[in-house]
């Protein structure tokens, strides 16, 4: 059990690892990749499944580990056109990663707002990851025969707000989802000697 003093408890980490567990897991990978010609791309799919088990954990039942994706697409695009221009894009999709939401509370006389009560381990998924990235860049050679680029690339280009933590909302039945990263423009440039 956790002590009080939170910079004991992080020397002490060990004392709050669980051990002996089990893991299963399974899963398949596919890949489709074109690359010859001005026009590149690959297209890849995962599944995979990951469970835990510990007997101090969960009352012994499985559940699903913490990084437990079961699909995960990544689609890749390149276009090589006039004179070293490309201009890529990338999508990327992930299957809501489990987390443990409290099931109920119950109220304590020294807590300000209920405790919460969890009757199972990543009991619920957060909502998909998804982005697109885009990049154009533009390489060339010098009298030196060194090697310039400069690039423009933009993250995330739909804005969309990724799950970074989940919580119960004001509004029974309902997340509170905060996210991470939206949409970020770049420029990059670079020598090769």
């Amino acid at each position: 059990m956790p002590s009080v003093d939170f910079n004991k408890d992080v020397v002490g980490y060990s004392d709050f690892l669980h051990r002996n567990g089990k893991m299963q897991a399974y899963g398949m990978e596919l890949l489709l990749q074109k690359t010859t010609g001005n026009l590149h791309g690959s297209l890849s799919y995962t599944y995979a499944n990951s469970k835990s088990s510990f007997g101090s954990l969960n009352k012994g039942n499985w559940f699903n580990s913490d990084f437990d994706f079961r699909n995960s697409i990544n689609f890749l695009m390149m276009y090589n056109f006039g004179k070293g221009y490309m201009l890529s894009g990338s999508w990327t999709y992930k299957t809501g990663r489990p987390f443990t939401m409290p099931t109920s509370t119950t109220e304590i006389e020294e807590w300000r707002s209920g405790f919460p009560i969890m009757d199972d381990l990543n009991n619920m998924r957060l909502p998909a990851f998804h982005r697109l990235d885009i990049n154009i860049e533009r390489r060339w050679k010098t009298r030196g025969r060194h090697t310039r680029w400069f690039g423009i690339a933009v993250y995330n280009a739909y804005n969309r707000v990724n799950p970074f933590f989940a919580q119960p909302s004001d509004i029974p039945g309902m997340l509170e989802i905060t996210g991470m990263f939206p949409i970020m423009p770049s420029f990059n440039i670079g020598l090769v000697l």
